[in-house]
């Protein structure tokens, strides 16, 4: 355990001083750079596309255009977890014309723009620059074809998620004898289910050392066939603590716009809980979790419309990625509750959420 815990705060340190640089960096163009750069007298025309209502990922995304000086209207609308609001969200951009589009989510990137091997030219967005947030997996859902690279059409953005192996990693720091995890999730939010078949795929490759995968998904109303919120806490309160032994959480849109239910079924289960979306551990009562801090993801998707907007660079160009900088937080009153107390390595890198 002590050359984990060492290995988890140098990577630690290392990302947030690289997260810190980001920001603040010379490379990434001073202000008055910016300004002079920014020479269009109308400001920018920026569509923005929620998921789940105006979150932290927005405020980072919008303050960031602030921040740099660079002018802006944003024009925002909610998909209130409805694809169907999406579509026609699709036709509103194509008759508006806007200088550049912001969607968070894999429902609503695959609506608007398509998987890279299904894009319909009649149907998708192909010619107007789209940069997408808070997509979990968005090489398993084809959104674009791989990690540090340009998807070579009209749209580019990251994932917030740390990669699987540093999740199972952390879990194993906390837990290392775990051998049974029950993912609870949207059934057919499929950043969701790419991210528990990752899991499972981990834990069978490490043999001994592994765990099995256990899936329970929240119920669907049987006419519109949406997840049902009212359903959220005895699903949670379904799960036996002699079936499992950690409750996975992914980054589920639905989920998260639902927090405060999940958080209050999980205070009543005597079982610990991991998740790689923060609010579920600052808000949802879950016990822990390596995250990316929302308000940073959604800055660092104003730092790829900036290059868009600003700086002109082709959009097909700029790579998609992944954040670099991961914090690994404890909630103490869930683990005071669950009298689950950190490994003492662990103190040294972790951050305990009071």
């Amino acid at each position: 355990m002590f050359w984990l815990a060492h290995k988890f705060k140098c990577i630690s340190v290392c990302l947030t001083l690289l997260g810190l640089l980001f920001l603040s960096s010379d490379s990434y163009g001073a202000k008055e750079a910016v300004k002079k750069e920014t020479t269009q007298k109308e400001p920018f025309k920026v569509y923005v596309i929620t998921w789940i209502g105006n979150s932290e990922v927005e405020r980072g995304f919008m303050s960031y255009f602030a921040s740099r000086d660079i002018p802006v209207e944003f024009i925002i609308r909610s998909g209130d977890l409805q694809v169907e609001k999406i579509k026609g969200f699709r036709e509103e951009i194509k008759k508006l014309r806007p200088d550049l589009v912001y969607v968070l989510g894999t429902p609503g990137t695959i609506e608007l723009v398509g998987q890279y091997d299904k894009v319909d030219p009649s149907k998708h967005i192909t010619d107007i620059p789209l940069v997408f947030n808070l997509v979990a997996q968005p090489i398993l859902a084809k959104i674009a074809p791989t990690f540090g690279a340009g998807t070579k059409r009209n749209i580019t953005g990251h994932t917030h998620l740390p990669p699987m192996e540093a999740q199972v990693k952390a879990i194993k720091s906390y837990m290392p004898n775990v051998k049974r995890i029950t993912a609870v999730f949207n059934k057919v939010e499929l950043n969701s289910s790419t991210s528990v078949d990752e899991l499972e795929a981990l834990g069978k490759s490490l043999g001994k050392d592994g765990f099995e995968v256990n899936r329970i998904y929240i119920p669907r109303d049987p006419v519109t066939n949406l997840a049902m919120p009212d359903k959220i806490i005895e699903t949670f309160r379904s799960i036996s603590k002699d079936s499992t032994d950690l409750i996975y959480i992914p980054s589920d849109g639905f989920l998260i716009a639902n927090t405060k239910l999940v958080g209050e079924a999980l205070k009543d289960i005597d079982l610990p809980s991991f998740s790689p979306a923060e609010s579920f551990i600052l808000d949802g009562n879950a016990l822990m979790g390596l995250v990316a801090r929302f308000y940073q993801v959604g800055q660092y998707t104003g730092y790829k419309a900036e290059q868009i907007l600003v700086k002109k660079v082709p959009i097909g160009d700029i790579p998609v990625d992944r954040l670099n900088s991961f914090s690994l937080i404890i909630r103490k009153d869930s683990f005071n509750r669950l009298k689950m107390y950190p490994p003492i390595n662990m103190l040294k890198y972790v951050e305990i959420i009071e």
